[in-house]
């Protein structure tokens, strides 16, 4: 029989991968709000958000190519010796039963990190193995036997080594699953000896779908009862609208989980989605209460840029930046903290660097030609900018009114102005 299943998931699994890759996902190391939003598992969202629909979609998710490659090698290989034991129809039941155990575990382990991979199915179907050489050992000549014992041990040793020493694969998953893919074997094993037509009988999964139901209301129960669970169940939610570009909806639900707990990551939360609504002081206020790392300080610089004030801290925060890396988003905000202090020759320093990083950032081609005397060439540049890409009229408001004045030309037309601002 031919592994129509096995390559129907193999096939299923790649699909994602490449729809992910192509809507912009890192095919090597993608981001917890890339998988979050992808439909990754996570267990504050899944048993206590009501999604449960990411038990299932986080079995078809990878963490990367690498992920994605071995896993589909292990189901391959351990999945054309199940199917033909299972029959097609048992073989994806069973799949996707021992999947579901294993996203329940994770959620019942850790129920805030995001997990997501076959590998708990792929476990289960390792169990399901495991299961059926228990429970067929007696009916297997002696020397099939201790063959199949000895793959299997081999097999599912090399595969238990090589999780363990990969730290973000989710060890409670490959468990739940494992565990939840022996008692399918044992069963099904069971009924098929017991059959006339040698295949396992639907009611013999009856114990699994059990077990899944019972670790989904653990995982449900002992999320509820988590001290954290007041403050971090919103918080994660709040991550997922600011993946999900829904600011307003950020502010909000980072403010719930503020009120019932004060930390650095609620306020980071809070403080990136200000920036991105142009909030500019209330993001400062809150992003100099989180634990800052170079992009905050990045930010922070940048709105007290925008607010024309604290020039000093903008100037140290932006440094800060630059001295973990210097692209050209940092380099290009230090050009700005640099103008906005009237230090012309380190901006015109700063901003031909950035510049030469991302030729293309027109922005910052407008502060260079600015910082050497062209107003009007970088007065003509941001306008012509703003009719295409108007998100940055807030941003260069105050730098239009500066150029406007360094050439005498007159402020725009207050429709003209409406509009921009509303475009913003």
């Amino acid at each position: 029989m031919k592994p129509r299943v096995t390559q129907f998931l193999i096939g299923a699994n790649v699909a994602v991968f490449v729809a992910m890759t192509l809507s912009g996902v890192s095919p090597v190391r993608p981001s917890s709000e890339q998988l979050i939003i992808a439909g990754a598992n996570v267990g504050v969202l899944t048993v206590l958000g009501g999604e449960w629909w990411r038990a299932f979609t986080a079995m078809f998710l990878h963490i990367g190519a690498v992920h994605l490659l071995f896993n589909m090698y292990a189901l391959w290989n351990v999945g054309k010796f199940v199917e033909g034991l299972l029959g097609r129809p048992m073989y994806l039941a069973v799949y996707l039963l021992t999947g579901l155990a294993g996203s329940f575990a994770s959620s019942l382990w850790n129920p805030f990190v995001p997990s997501a991979g076959a590998s708990g199915a792929i476990f289960g179907l390792f169990g399901v193995i495991v299961g059926f050489t228990f429970r067929a050992r007696d009916r297997l000549p002696p020397e099939a036997f201790a063959s199949l014992r000895t793959s299997i041990v081999t097999t599912l040793l090399f595969n238990l080594m090589f999780a363990i020493g990969i730290p973000y694969l989710d060890h409670a998953a490959h468990l739940g699953g494992l565990l939840s893919g022996v008692l399918a074997g044992v069963m099904a094993t069971g009924s098929a000896f017991e059959s006339q037509n040698q295949r396992a009988t639907w009611g013999s999964q009856a114990i699994v779908l059990a077990t899944v139901v019972g670790l989904a209301v653990l995982a449900t129960t002992r999320t509820k009862n988590n001290k954290d669970v007041r403050w971090m169940v919103p918080l994660a939610r709040a991550q997922n609208a600011f993946s999900s570009g829904d600011f307003e909806r950020t502010v909000e639900l980072a403010g719930e989980s503020l009120a019932v707990k004060d930390t650095p990551a609620g306020h980071a939360a809070r403080g990136e989605a200000y920036m991105m609504l142009n909030r500019y002081d209330e993001a400062v206020t809150d992003l100099r209460l989180a634990d800052v790392d170079a992009t905050l300080n990045n930010a922070i610089a940048w709105a007290l840029v925008r607010l024309g004030r604290d020039l000093d801290e903008a100037l140290r925060r932006a440094n800060a930046a630059v001295v973990v890396e210097q692209n050209a988003a940092f380099v290009g905000t230090r050009c700005w903290v640099y103008a906005a202090r009237g230090e012309l020759e380190r901006a015109r320093a700063d901003c031909r660097t950035a510049v030469k990083l991302e030729n293309d950032d027109v922005i910052d081609v407008g502060m260079l030609r600015f910082v050497e005397g062209d107003p009007a060439g970088a007065l003509t540049l941001w306008q012509t900018t703003l009719k295409h890409t108007p998100r940055h009229a807030h941003d260069l408001a105050p730098w239009l009114e500066l150029a406007r004045k360094s050439i005498g030309a007159p402020p725009p037309a207050p429709a003209a102005e409406a509009e921009a601002a509303d475009a913003g």
